[in-house]
């Protein structure tokens, strides 16, 4: 199912939305051995654009995922992560914090 997933969520017919690029999809299932890997990861991607959306709720700040702006910037900061040795990535909350400050910085 991962191996496929660039599939299935990338297409936009499906009636699923679209938030990723096809090569961040691609990265994800080069990298994810398991559907809930890959959950977890788009799960963080989530999480970080809600606690920007939070931090700046008196500033009106809302990010909408399918920007064709934000999509390429979504897509290097995985190829950023996947590229490192993995004794080098960061812990969950690293990575949160990571996704956060990068989306900050477009804002």
């Amino acid at each position: 199912m991962v191996n496929h997933a660039n599939d299935f969520l990338t297409d936009e017919d499906s009636g699923l939305p679209v938030f990723l690029e096809p090569e961040a999809v691609q990265l994800l299932s080069f990298w994810c051995r398991s559907p809930q890997q890959m959950r977890r990861f788009i799960g963080i991607i989530l999480n970080a654009k809600y606690a920007i959306e939070k931090a700046h709720k008196d500033l009106g700040v809302w990010i909408t995922l399918d920007d064709p702006e934000l999509k390429p910037l979504m897509t290097k900061t995985l190829r950023r992560y996947f590229q490192r040795p993995e004794k080098q990535r960061e812990t969950h909350q690293e990575r949160r914090e990571l996704l956060i400050r990068h989306h900050a910085k477009s804002i």
